[in-house]
């Protein structure tokens, strides 16, 4: 199914019988998907489009908390490039091995500086 537009018609016509983890950019429709398919799709976002962003504030100027993400990412995309020969199966199984440890330690790095780095509400808390 093709649209010619970025409505959100056209994702919503063409995943409208899918069921299963959607890998995809950060278009403000897909987030929709899930809202509103009932949990029938799970969506998971993509690494190459997540790394963008950071390249983009590290090509600004590199900093420590830049260079980190950045190998982060440089990380799991040389474990990608290890598993392009095996089936889905075993990359699956590696990734789960492998690349699930390093993005849970991503995940917790991120959350360290998300903490750092939002404003501060008036009364000194984060905001909710």
């Amino acid at each position: 199914s093709y649209t010619d537009n970025r409505s959100a018609a056209g994702p919503d016509e063409f995943f409208r019988e899918f069921s299963g983890t959607l890998v995809a950019d950060a278009y403000i429709c897909y987030e929709r998907l899930t809202k509103t398919t009932l949990g029938r799709i799970n969506l998971a976002s993509c690494l190459v489009h997540a790394r963008r962003k950071f390249e983009s504030i590290h090509d600004l100027g590199p900093t420590e908390r830049t260079k980190t993400a950045m190998r982060f990412f440089q990380r799991l995309f040389d474990m990608e490039d290890q598993w392009l020969q095996r089936t889905s199966d075993e990359r699956r199984t590696q990734r789960q091995l492998f690349a699930r440890p390093l993005m849970d330690e991503f995940k917790q790095w991120l959350d360290v500086q998300n903490a750092k780095l939002r404003p501060k509400g008036s009364a000194g808390v984060l905001p909710s």
